[in-house]
């Protein structure tokens, strides 16, 4: 089964980029304001989010902000980028329930000089080496934060998000520019934001996790989520034949539907109000005009250059684990073509899995256009 937008007629198309573009430049100015206000302290930041206190107190002053002035201001060029290449890399994580495990690992590389937008998804379960300890992606960033607050840093977070850079760094031979950290909470507040989404559910799910809490009992065809079914449909992986690849297809759905929800709203002040609920759990620290630049890139940016890859690779097993092998050789060919990654395969610092066949290894990734006119494939549900 597939979900697609093919059916949209090219109107809606075009308005439902602009809200979802919108939002962006929306989230950028605000951040922008919000910096104004708070220039000379340096106490607005903590760990649950460097903007929750400004927009639980106030809302920013759109208008007097979004100027053509603001939104034009350059970049620098960026340190992560090759040689020659102006762009900028940009590492997004989503936090999971549990002690700072990141659930999504994401790295998007901005090249202003072709105007193009890369986005290469790491699944959690990516199998990787740090020293003496071998484990999944997703637990690197806690035993980071750990170790930095054990150090006495004042901002555990921040700098355990830079020691993950740095691991990306040795890894996959990505140098990322800055991050922007979003606590998955927020998919159950922002689908309630929106008064909830309709999603074309693959298969009946009937699925209990009271650790999780999660509760999924659903049938195939179309369904109104609410935020906390919404929540719960994107943590869950388990009935996926592959759980994490299956997991990332099936928030391709969610996103989707968002988006397609988002196109109903043609005011700036129901956008707002997705900011506003948006806003408390992020953290970053990119400069409001690094935000606003990034968002008006992406603003001129051509559907069809804007693409997103999944490391290619298989389900392994190591020591009695199961993980997430990549194939290195597959994934270079992305980083080199879409990240201008200029070290050898053979320097990249994650092991090899190739020998293990008949895994995920479509490497052509997949545009916003395709993604909208389209659809995305639908995973397949194991027989249990």
């Amino acid at each position: 089964m597939k979900v697609s937008l093919a059916g949209v007629d090219g109107k809606k198309r075009a308005k439902l980029y602009a809200s979802l573009l919108a939002v962006v430049l929306v989230l950028t100015v605000a951040f922008s304001v919000y910096y104004r206000k708070n220039a000379e302290s340096k106490d607005a930041s903590d760990d649950s989010g460097r903007f929750s206190a400004f927009f639980l107190s106030s809302e920013p002053d759109l208008e007097q902000n979004q100027s053509a002035e603001s939104a034009s201001q350059p970049i620098e060029e960026s340190q992560g980028a090759s040689e020659g290449r102006e762009g900028m890399n940009l590492l997004l994580l989503g936090k999971d329930y549990d002690s700072y495990k990141t659930d999504v690992v994401v790295c998007v590389s901005f090249n202003f000089e072709d105007k193009t937008v890369s986005a290469l998804h790491l699944p959690r379960d990516t199998y990787v080496v740090d020293g003496d300890y071998s484990g999944r992606i997703n637990t690197l960033l806690p035993r980071y934060r750990t170790q930095a607050k054990t150090a006495g840093s004042e901002d555990a977070l921040h700098e355990g998000i830079k020691l993950l850079e740095q691991k990306l760094f040795s890894d996959f031979g990505i140098q990322t520019d800055g991050y922007v950290f979003v606590d998955l909470d927020a998919v159950e507040t922002i689908t309630n934001a929106v008064g909830g989404v309709t999603v074309e559910i693959p298969a009946d799910i009937d699925y209990e996790d009271k650790e999780r809490e999660i509760s999924l009992h659903l049938k195939a065809g179309k369904t109104h989520l609410d935020g906390k079914t919404a929540s719960d449909f994107v943590r869950y992986r388990q009935g996926y034949l592959q759980s994490d690849i299956g997991r990332i297809n099936a928030q391709k759905l969610f996103v989707a539907a968002f988006v397609d929800k988002l196109s109903s709203y043609d005011n700036i002040s129901s956008l707002q109000k997705v900011v506003t609920a948006l806003t408390p759990y992020l953290t970053t620290d990119l400069e409001a005009e690094d935000l606003l630049y990034l968002a008006t890139s992406l603003c001129m940016t051509d559907a069809e250059k804007i693409v997103f890859y999944t490391a290619p690779g298989n389900g392994i097993e190591k020591n009695g684990a199961s993980y997430y092998g990549v194939y290195k050789d597959s994934l270079y060919g992305i980083l080199k073509e879409a990240f201008a990654v200029e070290v050898n395969a053979s320097s990249l610092g994650i092991e090899d899995f190739s020998h293990v066949k008949g895994g995920y290894t479509d490497t052509a990734g997949i545009s916003v256009k395709a993604l909208t006119e389209k659809g995305v494939e639908i995973p397949v549900f194991s027989k249990k």
